[in-house]
C-alpha cells in the first residue's frame, strides 16, 4: 500500500528507495515493487538487510488513495452488524484477533464515564463498549493514523486521538480503559508499550476506575499489574489469551 502511495506522488523521474530486513518480508520486496514501478533493481544487501530501487511508475497499475486498500469484513460482534473497515497494516487487518474476542466475552460493561481504547486497531473493542453503554464517552488512541481513519468510518462521530501512548491524550482522568496492547515492535518482542499502557492507567485513572486488557497468557503482566494497581484478576484464560481486570483504589 506504502509503494503505491508514493508512486502517486513522484514526478515522472522520481525514484523510491525502501529498505529493510529479509526475515521480515524485505527479501520478497522485489516482486511487489515490480507491480508498480518498470525499472526495480537491488542497490545493497547486507546484515540480513537489502536496499531496493525503483523508477518508472506503472501508471495504469496504481492504486494511490486510501480508499483503494478498503477492505469490509464480518467482525463476528452482534452489535458491530456485519461490515467493518480495515486497511492493510493495521492491527488484525480484516478480521476480529483472538485476544480481543476473549476479551469482548468477559467485559463488564461501563454504565457511564470516560472510556479510553488505548492502541484501538480498526475500534472493535471501544465501538462494542460504545454500543453496550450508551452512556460512555469512548475516546479511540492509536498511533497508526490509517487505523483512526477506519475507525471514523466504523464509528460514527468518534473521538480519536493520534500518538504513541499516555502523551497523546492530553490532561483528564478516565473511568476506563481497555486494550488489547501490541507487544511487538517491529518483529522483536517487547512489554515496554505494557508497562506504559499500565503504569500510566495507575496515575490517569480515578479512583475506583479500572484498567480491563488483554495479553498472550505467556507474558509476565501479573505481577506489572499488582504493583500498580490495589484489585486485580483474571477475567479470562482461553487458548494462548488471558484477560485482566484491575482497579485503582
Amino acid at each position: 500500500m506504502l509503494v503505491h502511495a508514493a508512486a502517486g506522488l513522484m514526478d515522472a523521474g522520481g525514484r523510491l528507495l525502501l529498505y529493510g530486513a529479509k526475515d521480515e518480508g524485505a527479501g520478497s520486496a522485489g516482486g511487489r515493487i515490480e507491480e508498480v514501478f518498470q525499472e526495480v533493481r537491488t542497490e545493497a544487501t547486507g546484515r540480513r538487510c537489502r536496499l531496493w530501487s525503483a523508477q518508472t511508475p506503472r501508471r495504469g497499475m496504481i492504486r494511490p488513495v486510501l480508499d483503494d486498500w478498503r477492505v469490509e469484513f464480518d467482525p463476528e460482534v452482534r452489535e458491530l452488524g456485519t461490515s467493518w473497515v480495515s486497511y492493510p497494516g493495521v492491527f488484525a487487518h480484516g478480521r476480529l484477533d483472538g485476544g480481543t474476542s476473549l476479551l469482548l466475552g468477559v467485559l463488564p460493561a461501563p454504565r457511564e464515564g470516560r472510556v479510553l481504547d488505548f492502541g484501538c486497531g480498526h475500534g472493535v473493542l471501544g465501538a462494542a463498549v460504545a454500543t453496550s453503554s450508551p452512556g460512555a464517552q469512548v475516546s479511540f488512541l492509536d498511533v497508526d493514523a490509517v487505523a483512526l481513519e477506519a475507525v471514523k468510518q466504523n464509528v460514527q462521530g468518534a473521538r480519536t486521538l493520534l500518538g504513541d501512548g499516555w502523551s497523546a491524550v492530553g490532561e483528564g482522568s478516565w473511568d476506563v480503559v481497555v486494550s488489547n496492547p501490541p507487544w511487538h515492535t517491529g518483529k522483536p518482542e517487547t512489554l515496554q508499550v505494557v508497562k506504559d499502557l499500565v503504569q500510566g492507567a495507575a496515575c490517569n485513572l480515578v479512583a475506583g476506575g479500572w484498567l480491563a486488557l488483554v495479553t498472550q497468557r505467556r507474558l509476565s503482566v501479573g505481577p506489572l499489574l499488582a504493583e500498580n494497581f490495589g484489585e486485580v484478576k483474571t477475567m479470562g484464560d482461553e487458548g494462548a489469551w488471558r484477560a485482566w481486570h484491575a482497579v485503582r483504589r
